[in-house]
């Protein structure tokens, strides 16, 4: 039937948001919206819309560039795996430290910062391999974990959502594609000097790693470091075993615990004991090697541009960004088997195993990415963004809109701790509202993209901020306090700023 727009086509976002807030349950609360939006689709007919839900998920799960986007996702978790588990990680660790390229603090808090900004192809990866390269480096400096936990953080979502070649490329490039934003990459690639929080917090920790700038509550961390007899270690106290949650935030333990065992943060690692049944000639111990790390990882970052080159018959503004990304990934996980089977650290059978297992703490990811596209989609169907531009025409200027957009974004992921469905919330609607209004798209996006990222960094509820705290051995709430200054810097410089731009659309 034909959609009239109107106020009902604004309710799925509006529920979707709503509920999110309310119960946190970002999977459920998608699904209500897009239940939601097929209520009215279907003139209120319950049963038709019920089906219509089930069948637009469907349709959205098929579509040859969202499926390969869903494909995409999934296969960084194998990645993931054979980093960890054929100890990639630990053998870059051992080569920085022959080489004595860390000799005083401020080397330590650089290399941790660049880190971050290296490993940039999933948020969980930069936290685990900043944090073990960072741990024993800052306790041989005396230099807080509650530090290390922020440099950590601030290099995770903040560069992950500039890189248009990882998961998070290929969400936001798949949300514009429903809406169909013509030439999506470009669109984000116009975004991406104006996702002014996510520029702003990682500029802020690079200038905090080289001056070890420490205002409020981590001022008392660094003197608390400083003063220690002996190398601090966990929160700069006493150890904290990632384990065993201290009370601080016992509360919260199980979820922290469940959270980071999906993002694959259990330990720091995977014994090859535990890969699967050998099947094969003998293995051989398995040797710290950082080329294990730096190889697949290099192969998949130079594999996006190309396949963005080829795809695009030499422009790779015009390159196919769902298509390049899954074959992007699927070289990097191509050659960590080949170093992996040439020393003979495990056998193919194996291999399989821990890489099926690699993709079980995506699942999650995996499935809001996909809601978030349906719910894009419906909205599309809707006319949501068509509506809700007609009535902002009663709006003095883009002055108000732009940085409104920012807050009610930044709001709804602090509430939520989920950039993901922040953007699923957001952007099938400023998006479409922007274009309607004859407006650029890019700053819209960005802004979408400043606010989710904010929420991510900053929640206590993100499991990016508990992972973070994990993975670096700190306490989560010790970690929202001591960063939460900063954030709160970063978000207020990226308020100013999108008020400035808005004055001059």
């Amino acid at each position: 039937m034909t959609i009239e727009p109107s106020f009902w086509t604004l309710l799925p976002p509006l529920i979707a948001i709503a509920l999110a807030v309310r119960t946190r349950q970002v999977h459920l609360s998608l699904l209500a919206g897009i239940w939601i939006g097929m209520v009215v689709i279907s003139g209120g007919d319950l049963l038709a819309a019920t089906a219509g839900a089930v069948d637009a998920v469907i349709d959205v799960a098929t579509g040859p560039s969202n499926a390969r986007v869903l494909f995409f996702c999934l296969l960084i978790g194998p990645l993931v795996r054979y980093l960890e588990t054929f100890e990639g990680v630990k053998g870059l660790v051992a080569l920085l430290e022959r080489r004595g390229l860390v000799s005083s603090p401020r080397g330590a808090r650089v290399l941790a910062w660049l880190t971050g900004v290296i490993v940039f192809i999933e948020t969980n990866v930069t936290l685990l391999v900043t944090g073990a390269v960072g741990r024993s480096l800052f306790d041989r400096h005396r230099l807080s974990r509650e530090k290390l936990a922020y440099l950590a953080d601030s290099t995770s979502s903040p560069v992950c959502v500039l890189i248009p070649f990882n998961a998070w490329g290929a969400l936001i490039l798949g949300l514009l594609e429903t809406q169909d934003v013509p030439r999506p990459l470009a669109t984000f690639a116009q975004a991406v000097p104006l996702n002014l929080y996510a520029v702003a917090a990682l500029v802020l920790a690079g200038v905090v790693a080289w001056t070890g700038w420490s205002p409020g509550p981590m001022r008392a961390t660094r003197a608390r470091s400083a003063a220690a007899k002996a190398p601090p270690t966990a929160s700069g106290r006493v150890s904290v075993d990632v384990s065993r949650p201290s009370a601080a935030h016992r509360g919260a333990g199980d979820m922290a615990t469940q959270i980071t065992q999906k993002a694959g943060a259990s330990a720091y690692g995977e014994s090859i004991a535990d890969v699967g049944p050998e099947t094969g000639p003998p293995r051989r111990a398995v040797r710290p090697r950082a080329f294990n790390m730096i190889i697949p990882l290099a192969v998949m970052i130079g594999a996006m541009p190309l396949g963005l080159y080829i795809t695009g018959a030499g422009d790779i503004g015009a390159g196919s960004g769902s298509m390049s990304a899954l074959w992007a990934v699927l070289a990097g996980n191509a050659a960590a088997w080949v170093l992996i089977l040439a020393q003979r650290f495990a056998t193919v059978g194996e291999l399989v195993g821990l890489g099926i297992r690699g993709t079980e703490p995506l699942l999650s990811p995996v499935l809001i990415l996909l809601l978030s596209m349906t719910l894009g989609e419906v909205c599309l169907r809707l006319g949501t963004g068509a509506w809700l531009a007609g009535q902002l025409q009663a709006f003095p200027h883009a002055v108000v809109l732009l940085p409104a957009t920012f807050v009610v974004a930044a709001i709804i992921s602090f509430a939520t701790g989920t950039s993901w469905g922040t953007f699923a919330m957001t952007i099938p609607i400023a998006v479409p509202a922007a274009a309607a209004l004859t407006l650029p798209v890019a700053p819209f996006l960005a802004a979408c993209l400043s606010g989710g990222i904010f929420g991510d960094h900053a929640s206590p509820i993100s499991d990016t901020t508990v992972v973070a705290s994990l993975a670096t051995g700190t306490d989560v709430i010790d970690h929202v306090r001591t960063q939460m200054p900063y954030a709160l810097l970063s978000a207020g410089l990226a308020l100013a700023g999108f008020i400035v731009i808005g004055a001059t659309l």
